[in-house]
């Protein structure tokens, strides 16, 4: 019997410490029905509690169904990944696609092809809703790689 996967429901704390360090974890949540959050006040007041960093925000993400299946592909497992080096007008950051498609990359296997139809489609999709942690939209496309992770 085939498991389906899992989705999950999270709720990040944003963290700021005396000298402007941000920290951002992500913890799930007990509620991981399709609707419904419940109130956070209480775990931000307690959380506050064991720490001197400010917690100034609390984000829950909306989760929005796509319902794609996988398929077999030459770096088919999730510890197969893309990795694109993206950039803001203040930031530089990585986006990280797991099990990526093998008509993306250079004859190396390694190196992404950045003027593949694909990849240049996707990065006008990233450009127009990410963004950095101020904001600022991904409006540079500066390398792509593939990576392998190990899982524990």
């Amino acid at each position: 019997m085939a498991t389906l996967p899992r989705l999950v429901n999270a709720w990040f704390p944003n963290f700021v410490d005396v000298l402007g360090g941000q920290a951002n974890p992500m913890w799930c949540t007990a509620d991981q029905s399709d609707a419904g959050f419940g109130p956070f006040a209480g775990l931000a007041s307690a959380t506050q509690a064991l720490s001197v960093a400010g917690l100034f925000a609390g984000v829950t993400q909306v989760r929005g169904i796509v319902g794609a299946t996988p398929v077999a592909g030459v770096y088919g497992t999730v510890t197969d990944q893309v990795v694109f080096g993206v950039t803001s007008v203040a930031r530089q950051g990585q986006l990280a696609i797991p099990a990526p498609v093998d008509t993306i990359f250079k004859p190396d296997n390694v190196t992404v092809d950045l003027d593949n139809g694909d990849v240049q489609a996707w990065f006008t999709a990233v450009s127009s809703v990410l963004g950095d942690s101020y904001g600022n939209p991904w409006t540079g496309l500066v390398w792509g790689q593939r990576r392998k992770i190990q899982r524990f």
